[in-house]
């Protein structure tokens, strides 16, 4: 095992624990910005926070890093789901989603909050205004830079974000079945999920040029991976990718 999946399984194992987390306002370009909490420290580690949000899962699953090194290249063109295809889930399929100012020219890092309004238009078709979204991530964030999983989560949680408030989290085991089955249940439909990004590292036909983290919704898979939406796209993962950069994958409960 490599120092990085060395360093990340380590992370995984610690029960409720959070990282300082990082959008991609300016596409790939971005910098670590730290939260209050779960922040980066200047020597590079992570520091930790014991989660405030219930969540059914009593621990953090493990995760497994069967691969190492950088992953496969792909075109992030959804692969369709033909008749013969078991292992595919597409639905509700490609549609349309607002950047809720989380794009390739923004200057916002709200991915989270931009991530939050694309869970809710898929689990609760709903579809929250872009300023609406924009603003809340606006007061969320005040004058800090950024937020941990945890802040995001009780903000959620407490003030709402684009109409609903959050309930609870569901840990979801990191394993391509254990998705699978999240996407299959009709009372979860949709996973947000969090994504370590570092230079080099190949995401949905996108080339990363910094280190960083990011918030996506997975509503779908196919036999060549599972299918998020981030920056007003629908993209097409690879489980290699997945395997290498994912870090949490949360099943989502509202009031």
């Amino acid at each position: 095992m490599g120092a990085k999946a060395h360093k990340l399984s380590i992370l995984r194992t610690v029960a409720g624990t959070t990282l300082g987390i990082v959008c991609l306002g300016l596409l790939f370009s971005g910098a670590h910005l730290p939260g209050a909490t779960g922040a980066f420290v200047p020597n590079g580690t992570h520091s930790h926070v014991m989660s405030k949000v219930t969540s059914t899962s009593a621990t953090i699953p493990t995760k497994t890093f069967s691969q190492t090194g950088l992953a496969d290249q792909n075109s992030g063109v959804v692969q369709p789901c033909a008749a013969n295809l078991i292992a595919c889930n597409l639905s509700p399929g490609v549609i349309s989603f607002p950047t809720y100012g989380n794009d390739s020219v923004s200057k916002l890092q709200d991915c989270t909050f931009a991530a939050v309004a694309d869970w809710e238009q898929i689990a609760l078709g709903s579809a929250p205004s872009e300023s609406q979204i924009e603003t809340e991530y606006s007061k969320s964030v005040g004058g800090s830079l950024g937020l941990s999983n945890d802040q995001v989560f009780e903000y959620w949680m407490a003030n709402g974000i684009g109409g609903s408030y959050l309930s609870h989290t569901n840990l979801i085991n990191p394993d391509s079945q254990s998705v699978m089955n999240a996407i299959n249940d009709p009372s979860v439909k949709a996973l947000i999920a969090q994504l370590h990004f570092t230079v080099g590292q190949s995401f949905a036909g996108r080339q990363m040029t910094t280190d960083s983290y990011h918030w996506v919704v997975v509503d779908g898979y196919t036999p060549t991976g599972p299918v998020v939406v981030t920056w007003g796209q629908t993209l097409q993962m690879t489980w290699q990718q997945w395997n290498l950069e994912e870090l949490y994958a949360w099943g989502i409960s509202v009031k």
